[in-house]
């Protein structure tokens, strides 16, 4: 009986996420978000800061859908303004 000794294919690395806090951030990087546009970037930089993403979802043009979409894409809310497991 033989074995294949072969390795297993490597898989590409996943993408690194750029982890963007809505506190700090500038328009600029909040606009590059896929799914924000200038607008909602630059009503997000005018309201600051934030407690959580309740306060995000009051903005004008912000929906539940680009509030999960800004998470998984690696955008979160500063630290200093949250409570331990919120947000």
């Amino acid at each position: 009986m033989r074995h294949d000794r072969r390795k297993p294919p490597r898989r590409a690395p996943a993408p690194q996420l750029t982890i963007i806090d809505l506190n700090a951030a500038s328009v600029e990087q909040i606009a590059n978000v896929p799914g924000v546009g200038p607008a909602i970037a630059e009503a997000i930089v005018a309201h600051r800061p934030f407690r959580g993403w309740d306060d995000i979802r009051s903005l004008p043009g912000v929906s539940q859908g680009l509030i999960k979409q800004l998470r998984s894409n690696g955008v979160r809310i500063g630290p200093m303004l949250r409570r331990a497991g919120g947000g």
